[in-house]
């Protein structure tokens, strides 16, 4: 409706040939900083996140869900003191050990490897997201259009 030819998104969408196509797996991180572990202690189970002062990436459905380790799927609907649409604009509260958050990869992999982040509730597994590429139903699209998606298909696949 905006005249766009394709649009990357992430978010959990059904596989379809004809709007959305599923790009890669996007693995998400349950994170805090060690400081704040320190202080506030190591939640055990996503039960004991409301206990806590969780921020929300807005980019990431709510509630958060996770899968335990003996396949129980758990939701845990949080308020905390933070929520925006931008992961690195949380960073540097999360840096100073200022609360949780549920980030992806390609936002904390850099602090994660560094230590300034930990990976918390490591035997739950956060609902993931996904890469998809997006485009209006149809078949006719522009030569350019295609040479991208077949592009961005071979180079992001899964």
């Amino acid at each position: 409706a905006e005249g766009f030819d394709i649009a990357l998104r992430i978010a959990s969408l059904p596989d379809s040939s004809l709007r959305a196509r599923k790009l890669a797996d996007i693995r998400i991180n349950l994170v805090a900083a060690p400081e704040y572990l320190a202080r506030h202690g190591r939640p055990t189970h996503p039960g004991q996140l409301g206990e806590h002062r969780c921020f929300a990436y807005t980019n990431i459905t709510a509630p958060w869900r996770f899968v335990g380790p003996d396949g129980t799927e758990v939701s845990v609907r949080l308020q905390g003191p933070l929520a925006t649409n931008s992961g690195e604009a949380m960073l540097p509260a999360l840096r100073r050990g200022l609360g949780i958050a549920m980030l992806p990869d390609f936002i904390v992999g850099d602090d994660l490897a560094t230590g300034r982040l930990e990976t918390i509730l490591e035997d739950w597994t956060p609902y993931g997201g996904a890469l998809h590429l997006m485009t209006p139903p149809g078949t006719l699209r522009p030569a350019r259009v295609e040479v991208l998606i077949a592009y961005l298909s071979e180079h992001l696949k899964t």
